[in-house]
């Protein structure tokens, strides 16, 4: 007895310390290798994405104009049955490899006419993106009715529409 009080039981928790250890540190070389191959498929995807990007840098136009802007919403007008009321071009915004050319476009028109001006931008070879919209009613009804509800002849009526947007445009940056 005296030989595993004095031997054998201090080997034997050495052994069970170094067991714990050694199992510990599988458990961390499992996660590494586990984050290893998430950092790896990280990578991978920024390599895509960046080349996603470039390729659409590479798409953008060289230069646009206050002339070429207006002719793509002119374009973008026709097939919609708007009314512009404003379109001011604010100042550009350069992020490097490319510009960012806003306006900020009024007009009124009806739903359905609005829809058609959406598709149209979409059309467009140079696709613009849409920020700070705000939609509301122009209806001369409504503006002189100060009653909660809507009276029921108005209901009946076709509502115009509101449109306060800013386009926003992009090209290469200067290099």
């Amino acid at each position: 007895m005296s030989y595993y009080k004095i031997y054998l039981r201090p080997i034997l928790n050495e052994i069970g310390f170094n067991m714990r250890e050694l199992s510990l540190l599988q458990e961390t070389i499992t996660e590494i290798l586990h984050k290893e191959k998430e950092l790896e498929r990280i990578r991978n995807n920024i390599v895509h994405t960046e080349k996603l990007l470039n390729d659409r840098i590479d798409e953008l136009p060289d230069e646009v104009d206050a002339y070429d802007l207006i002719y793509l919403l002119s374009q973008a007008e026709k097939n919609s049955k708007l009314m512009r009321h404003s379109l001011i071009f604010l100042e550009p915004a350069y992020h490097g490899d490319y510009e960012e050319h806003s306006v900020r476009f009024s007009f009124t028109s009806d739903y359905n006419g609005f829809l058609a001006f959406l598709e149209t931008l979409n059309s467009l070879p140079n696709r613009p993106t849409i920020s700070n919209m705000q939609i509301s009613f122009n209806s001369d009804e409504i503006k002189t009715n100060t009653s909660v509800e809507v009276p029921e002849q108005t209901k009946q009526e076709k509502y115009d529409l509101k449109v306060e947007t800013t386009l926003n445009f992009y090209v290469k940056g200067k290099k």
